[in-house]
Formats: C-alpha cells, sequence, structure tokens
C-alpha cells in the first residue's frame, strides 16, 4: 500500500506539474535518437494506481496512468543520454472531452523529462523544480533568464532540443536535480 501511495505522488506529481517536475517546450530527443526497450512494456504499481507501458506508434510507448476510475493516456518517449534512459512525456493527441474522465488533462503540448530505470522494479526520477529554480536564482546554473520561464507554479524551460540534452546531460547522475523516487513493482 506504501508503494501504491508513492506511485500516486510520483505520478501525480509529474502530471500535475505543480511544484516539482520542471516542463520543457521542447522535446529531449529528436525521432532518430529514440529507442525501445522491451523491459519497460507491462504495468507498474499496486492499490488503485498503476502505470502501464505499451508499444505505442513508430518508437513511441503509449503511457496509461490509473488512479482510481480516472485513466490518462500519454507519450513517453524514450532515449539514453551518455549511457543514462530518459523518459520524454507529454499529452496524447486523442479525441473527447478529456477533462471528463482523465487524471490529467493538459492544455499545452509540454513535455516532462525523467530519469528512468528499469528491471525487476520501475523507478522514475523527475527533474526537480526547486532545484532549477535555486540553481537559476543562485547564478549558477547554464540557464538565463532566456530560457526558464516561470508562469504560476509550474517553471518552464525552453531550450531547443540539442540544448535541452546538453543540460540533461550534464546533470544526468545528479540525484538533487534528478531526486530518487521509491521503485515501482511490476504488476505484469
Amino acid at each position: 500500500m506504501r508503494a501504491a501511495k508513492l506511485l500516486a505522488v510520483t505520478i501525480t506529481t509529474l502530471l500535475v506539474a505543480s511544484c516539482g517536475p520542471v516542463l520543457t517546450l521542447n522535446t529531449l530527443f529528436k525521432d532518430t535518437e529514440t529507442i525501445l526497450d522491451p523491459a519497460l512494456l507491462g504495468t507498474w504499481g499496486e492499490g488503485q494506481t498503476f502505470v502501464t507501458f505499451e508499444r505505442g506508434e513508430g518508437k513511441t510507448y503509449r503511457l496509461t496512468y490509473r488512479d482510481g476510475t480516472k485513466v490518462s493516456v500519454l507519450v513517453a518517449v524514450l532515449g539514453c543520454l551518455d549511457g543514462q534512459e530518459f523518459l520524454d512525456i507529454y499529452p496524447a493527441d486523442e479525441e473527447g472531452d478529456r477533462a471528463k474522465n482523465e487524471a490529467y488533462a493538459p492544455r499545452l503540448p509540454v513535455h516532462t523529462v525523467m530519469r528512468v530505470q528499469v528491471d525487476d522494479e520501475l523507478v522514475l526520477d523527475s527533474l526537480d523544480e526547486d532545484w532549477v529554480q535555486k540553481q537559476v536564482d543562485g547564478g549558477s546554473l547554464e540557464l538565463d533568464a532566456e530560457h526558464v520561464l516561470k508562469a504560476g507554479d509550474d517553471l518552464f524551460i525552453t531550450l531547443p532540443t540539442e540544448k535541452l540534452q546538453d543540460f540533461v546531460r550534464k546533470h544526468a547522475y545528479d540525484d538533487e536535480a534528478f531526486p530518487p523516487s521509491d521503485p515501482l513493482p511490476r504488476v505484469e
């Protein structure tokens, strides 16, 4: 049950994106840089909260997030930077009244970058908004006001893909930038 609650907090933080992960306006990977890892396929979580990865179109995954009776469908793209796998997650372009039935219904086509580790358990670590803001405020990050936007509670990085990759690559193994989350057990 504890893992289910932690899963709910992790995914809700990821998907709602207020006071947690940083959003990006550009993709982390070009189409030619994406990979598929069969180990990611399946359902992870417990209780009433689950994340399911299925093969999507091309080299994408269809990510279904279930929280009780609410369901959200997202697209996830996997890539590797300096030996570390990352997911770029963004809203699926699906028809229908999204706000009525989904656990998360974004209005903008934004991306969330997550460091990923997968074996018997799945670990998804999001780029931490507080860490980025502290670095920007302290002038110790290579991001300037032109590339970091604050809108309400959300923080956006506007770097183009190549520069976003450089930034993520530089901080890929920094647990302050990507705070480790609790592992999610495989269900199927």
